[in-house]
């Protein structure tokens, strides 16, 4: 990047002496030594090149970081287990296709709903002490506990949870006073919850 400046600089330099010369009386032009003017018009088109050649390379780049974007979220959606990152209020802020096919809900809607509405309320102790220990000891933990689908239906769930920073952009001008609600939004519980349904049903049998 800092080459790229460099290169623009001079290319503006380079420019700005070219237009100088343009507005110089027609006498003083020619005046001026034909080699100094092929010189310069020379070094215009070397620096026009470097720029397309850039350019060329910028865009190489960005169709890079698409594709492998692109790979990431394939990767993210439809992965075996549900991702799902998570307030410090306990509202869903970010979920994967997985996460919403296995609750049985659209994606769209489960964005600022809580986690909890889909925890069974035989259960919502476990899942209580479980992100009071996160919060506790900022360690991953992990708990198993019954989860209900939309539609009602139960199933066991193991659930892996990670206390996260949430990338945030930084404040232009920053209040001194320090707000819990900021604070809370800058955290993140980051869970993936595994259906073990079955793993249970063949413990039971065994």
């Amino acid at each position: 990047m800092t080459e790229d400046r460099i290169s623009s600089a001079k290319f503006g330099a380079l420019r700005q002496q070219a237009e100088e010369m343009l507005q110089r009386q027609p006498e003083e032009l020619r005046e001026m030594p034909p080699e100094d003017i092929q010189h310069l018009i020379h070094e215009l088109d070397v620096h026009q090149i470097e720029l397309d050649l850039q350019n060329n390379e910028l865009r190489r780049t960005q169709l890079e970081l698409e594709a492998s974007r692109e790979k990431y979220l394939d990767l993210y959606d439809f992965a075996p287990v549900g991702y799902f990152a998570v307030s410090e209020k306990g509202l869903v802020l970010l979920a994967n296709l997985t996460a919403a096919t296995m609750l049985g809900v659209n994606r769209g809607r489960l964005i600022k709903q809580p986690l909890s509405r889909f925890i069974a309320s035989e259960d919502q102790d476990v899942y209580y002490l479980h992100r009071k220990q996160l919060f506790e000891t900022q360690e991953p933990q992990a708990c198993d506990l019954r989860m209900v689908r939309k539609d009602g239906t139960p199933f066991q769930a193991h659930l892996e949870s990670t206390v996260a920073q949430a990338c945030t952009e930084p404040r232009a001008e920053p209040s001194r006073r320090s707000n819990r609600s900021d604070v809370e939004d800058n955290v993140q519980l980051r869970i993936t919850v595994t259906d073990i349904t079955e793993r249970k049903r063949a413990e039971r049998l065994l």
